[in-house]
Formats: structure tokens, C-alpha cells, sequence
């Protein structure tokens, strides 16, 4: 079936009936009436508080949660409070108090967030590694080669 065609109809009467209704374009509506009905759920006039009622629930639905503006800050300095967080994050998803989408979007943040302080963790650490070496190399240019402080030359 290609992705144009519509399925069989249902076997609900045996007609191959479809809703009377004609769309915005001019096309006919192409869907399976209610039983024993001209229209289908959605062109049905009988059915608008319904449908009105069903449309705002999907709408509720596929509204993410949104944090207010007098939230505060989260401290995520370090791995308790990531776990912490994650740790809501996810059991507010499981309740249905924030979407897959919202909470995808924070993990993919923490985790861009946790690289950038590995790597500035790296540079600091190679930095004082970098200081070390530089000190011991100083140290090292004090002595001549048999280890005795260096005497200027002298005796």
C-alpha cells in the first residue's frame, strides 16, 4: 500500500460508504462515517462539543511544562546536585508533570554542560602540570651535572 491509499474499510456493515462531507479544498472527505451516520467524527455537526473538548485535551497534552520566571537558579556544581536533578527530572516525567521532549532537552544540556567542565577541568590540570615542569626544570639549570649546587664557575 502506498502511503497515499487508505487502509481497507472497516468491517463494521459491509458499505463501503464514506463521510458526505466536503473538505476546505474542495475534496471530498475520504474518512469512514460513524455508524449509521453521514458524517464522520470530525464533520459530524452533532459531535462539535466533543471534538471542541478532544482538541483542547491533545492540545493540554502537547503543551510542555513551563519553569516560571521567579524560579531560582539551580546550583548544578557538582555530581549530587546533577544526580539531583536528574534524579527529578525523571521522576517528574514518570508523573506526567513534564514532557519526554522537555526532559530530553535538559539531559542533552547537562551532558554539553558536563563536557565543557571536564575539559576546563583538563586545561587547569594541565596548566599546574605544565607550572611543575617549568619549576622543576628552573631547579634543575641551579645544578651542574654531578648534582652540586652550581658554583658560577668558581673552584
Amino acid at each position: 500500500m502506498s502511503k497515499l491509499e487508505l487502509p481497507e474499510p472497516p468491517e463494521v456493515d459491509g458499505s463501503d460508504r464514506r463521510c458526505e462531507a466536503v473538505k476546505r479544498d474542495g475534496s471530498p472527505c475520504r474518512s469512514w462515517p460513524i455508524t449509521d451516520e453521514r458524517f464522520c467524527f470530525f464533520h459530524a455537526p452533532e459531535k462539535a462539543s466533543e471534538r471542541e473538548a478532544a482538541q483542547r485535551r491533545g492540545g493540554r497534552g502537547n503543551r510542555a511544562p513551563l519553569v516560571t520566571a521567579d524560579a531560582p537558579d539551580l546550583a548544578l556544581n557538582d555530581a549530587d546536585d546533577l544526580d539531583a536533578f536528574l534524579t527529578d527530572m525523571i521522576n517528574r516525567v514518570r508523573k506526567g508533570e513534564m514532557s519526554c521532549k522537555t526532559a530530553t532537552t535538559c539531559a542533552y544540556l547537562l551532558t554539553a554542560r558536563q563536557k565543557v567542565r571536564n575539559q576546563a577541568n583538563l586545561e587547569k590540570r594541565l596548566a599546574a602540570m605544565e607550572e611543575a615542569m617549568a619549576t622543576r626544570k628552573r631547579k634543575e639549570l641551579v645544578f651542574d651535572f654531578d648534582g652540586d649546587p652550581f658554583d658560577g664557575g668558581i673552584g
